[in-house]
């Protein structure tokens, strides 16, 4: 009988063990309830993407202004000779502008996330601004994303 009594209370789950138990347990299922709920997400690459794409137009916004301020102008050049001056290949050889190896083709032209490489271009407007040719990798439609620089 004692032996019994001892095999009893070992057995035993305490009121937090279980409270730990169901919260793993709801947190589990909330999860494959998330993955359930949403099981085609192409549509949230493209939104990815661009969201990419708008960070990498905001390091070159910083990059340009931090040569302009050493500099007192921007970059001379077309595009690639604008993105070498940023990556160090100026007088000063000093970097602005770090490219991932994976947004460079073996030019080293540096590409967007549809792996169309950006243009800077010259507006009336606003002078300077970097463009990508969007999802469709046709520039002068409505996809494209523009950041004045």
């Amino acid at each position: 009988m004692n032996g019994e009594a001892k095999m009893f209370k070992l057995s035993r789950v305490s009121l937090a063990e279980w409270l730990t138990i169901f919260a793993l347990l709801a947190v589990l299922l909330a999860v494959i309830a998330m993955q359930l709920s949403e099981p085609d997400r192409s549509h949230r690459r493209g939104y990815d993407k661009r969201r990419m794409c708008k960070i990498d137009m905001n390091q070159v916004l910083l990059a340009t202004k931090l040569y302009e301020d050493v500099f007192r102008e921007p970059p001379n050049g077309n595009t690639d000779a604008f993105f070498a001056a940023l990556c160090g290949q100026n007088s000063r050889k000093r970097k602005f502008l770090e490219i991932d190896r994976l947004s460079q083709d073996s030019k080293g032209s540096f590409f967007d996330p549809w792996r169309t490489s950006y243009a800077i271009v010259t507006n009336s407007t606003n002078g300077l601004s970097i463009r990508s040719a969007g999802p469709n990798r046709r520039f002068g439609d409505a996809d494209d994303l523009e950041q004045p620089l």
